[in-house]
């Protein structure tokens, strides 16, 4: 049930969550979702209002990063000074120009700096080649490592394109990642990790493959839910975002 508030003369919509794990109430802000408020089972939803209004200036500062980033993506041509995510957070891409011809990219804090030339006005295509290497180098660090917890051994790893899937484990246990994941929230991430490479134990999604997802991922039905309620901003993200 969605509510609403006026925060600072702009309504905005919210949607309280009860949780037997939640110690303290938080808030939490995703492209599709919105606004929610985690509260423990004894948490007094009266109460509310004034924790929002409280922490306003957060949360409009993060709906706005968010109105910002899904404009981006929205089939217009991406450019300098816009949003794109990382991770779960927004960071803003700069570019700057290169002597030469050669290429940079930097990460500093929550900006995307790229070096380019001043032939190469293309920065969509600079975007997704950072995307496509940065998701590999990612997911073969994680993938190595909870490899080593899991006790599996996966074969060759690759990062695509693809349309309607996230990960896949092939029979000759390859894995492959889709690039747009690099959007997605680390314990997401690290959630989709685990789903492939519990597939080199157990290939189907029984009831045994989902106690050894969980066996690792205690939080792993809440980024399944994520990954639902977000999935469709996510594909629909052109190249770039």
């Amino acid at each position: 049930m969605k509510n609403t508030i006026v925060l600072n003369g702009q309504t905005v919509q919210y949607a309280i969550r009860h949780s037997r794990r939640a110690k303290y109430a938080r808030l939490e802000i995703n492209p599709g979702t919105g606004l929610m408020i985690v509260v423990p089972r004894a948490f007094s939803t009266s109460q509310v209002p004034d924790l929002l209004q409280e922490k306003q200036k957060w949360i409009l500062g993060h709906l706005d990063k968010i109105n910002q980033c899904q404009q981006s993506a929205n089939g217009r041509e991406i450019k300098p000074g816009d949003t794109i995510r990382y991770l779960g957070r927004a960071i803003k891409v700069l570019t700057e120009e290169a002597s030469g011809r050669a290429r940079h990219v930097r990460l500093e804090e929550n900006t995307l700096v790229f070096s380019l030339p001043r032939t190469d006005g293309d920065l969509g295509a600079a975007l997704e080649r950072w995307y496509r290497s940065e998701t590999l180098r990612l997911l073969k660090e994680k993938t190595a490592n909870w490899a080593h917890r899991m006790n599996v051994r996966p074969g060759r790893l690759t990062v695509r394109g693809q349309k309607s899937r996230w990960a896949s484990c092939s029979s000759r246990d390859s894995l492959s990642f889709n690039w747009k994941l690099l959007m997605a929230p680390e314990p997401v991430i690290d959630y989709v990790v685990i789903h492939e490479l519990a597939h080199l134990k157990q290939m189907d999604h029984s009831k045994r493959f989902w106690r050894l997802v969980l066996e690792y991922c205690p939080d792993g039905e809440r980024h399944r839910k994520w990954l639902r309620a977000h999935g469709d901003w996510l594909a629909k993200s052109p190249s770039p975002v």
